[in-house]
């Protein structure tokens, strides 16, 4: 649970997990606490640490407020560097002023009963847990495909509207486990109703497709059988109902989770266990297994490090986004 004003916030922040959707949300929720945006931009720093030094990040966090009360510093992939890093990293941690707001951002993917990078026994962990007075820790896992269906329902509670259960479970049908796209909907469709009445299933069946689900299947596997047309008339009919950055996102998750599924397939698994292990809908994970066999794990690894450089990309304007898209499934599919 978030503190309600930035005097409170610990001097760390933990967001840990694989619900980019939650993430983004608690970061807008921080920064917010820092008050006047045109004074709240002086004393926020958004750093990458897969590119900036502990340095660069010490002193621009040390660096004294400017008439307010915190300094804010978000940092994303804060572990990924090499050797004698995790000293570094402790020393700061150790070291921060109060007047300094740290948020280390944890993009992780759940296995089976742990997460695969910063698991139970990670010295971050240890370490969160012998700091609890400095630190909080937030976990922002994506639901799983039977808590989807309440997700949605709690998140229209918290917009004042309302969805009853056969509602929530069809959307949960069409949208598997991406918050993102059901937030969306929801506001969608609670705007449907005019928050008079509770979201029923011929609501969801009239106004939502399974863009989130169906469309983005359709795309990879024109992609894995290299039949570039097909896979760039479906890219442009995505881009037509979604914006460019939720499309991304939405892509990069897809990647992610055919990772996941080719790694439990390679083990002797199948759809059942892709089901319970990876916390799928029955019909995404049977989806998932049919797609996973026509990639290698290596070919896969290399489409996710290209996904990398486009979010790089994204963040620092170099490319437009639409386009990128564009020449990445193209590039994919011959």
């Amino acid at each position: 649970m978030l503190p309600e004003t930035i005097k409170d916030l610990p001097v760390v922040t933990i967001l840990h997990g694989d619900d980019d959707y939650a993430i983004g949300s608690a970061i807008n929720k921080i920064t917010a606490l820092m008050g006047d945006p045109s004074i709240a931009d002086l004393n926020i720093a958004r750093m990458d640490g897969a590119t900036v030094s502990l340095d660069d990040v010490k002193s621009n966090i040390s660096t004294m407020p400017f008439l307010a009360e915190r300094r804010l510093v978000v940092l994303t992939h804060p572990l990924n560097r090499g050797e004698g890093y995790k000293d570094k990293l402790l020393g700061l941690l150790n070291t921060l002023p109060d007047s300094a707001a740290l948020l280390l951002v944890l993009d992780d993917s759940f296995e089976r009963k742990d997460w695969k990078t910063i698991n139970k026994s990670h010295w971050l962990r240890n370490w969160s847990q012998a700091e609890k007075t400095r630190v909080l820790w937030l976990t922002c896992q994506l639901p799983s495909g039977d808590q989807m269906a309440a997700w949605i329902m709690n998140y229209a509670k918290s917009l004042q509207g309302r969805f009853d259960p056969h509602g929530a479970s069809e959307l949960a049908a069409h949208v598997g486990s991406d918050t993102r796209m059901a937030a969306i909907e929801v506001e969608k469709l609670l705007t449907y109703v005019d928050y008079k009445r509770p979201v029923d299933a011929d609501d969801v069946n009239l106004l939502t497709t399974s863009i989130s689900t169906v469309s983005i299947f359709d795309m990879v596997d024109a992609v894995a059988q290299q039949n570039s047309r097909k896979a760039i008339h479906l890219l442009h009919n995505l881009l037509e109902q979604q914006e460019p950055a939720g499309l991304f996102f939405m892509i990069v998750r897809q990647f992610r989770l055919l990772i996941q599924a080719r790694e439990l397939l390679d083990e002797g698994g199948g759809a059942d266990q892709i089901e319970r292990d990876m916390r799928q809908h029955p019909f995404v994970a049977k989806k998932l297994a049919e797609q996973a066999r026509r990639f290698s794990m290596p070919q896969l690894e290399q489409v996710y490090r290209r996904l990398f450089e486009m979010d790089e990309a994204m963040k620092t304007s170099q490319a437009a986004l639409d386009l990128s898209m564009d020449m990445f499934i193209a590039s994919l599919a011959r």
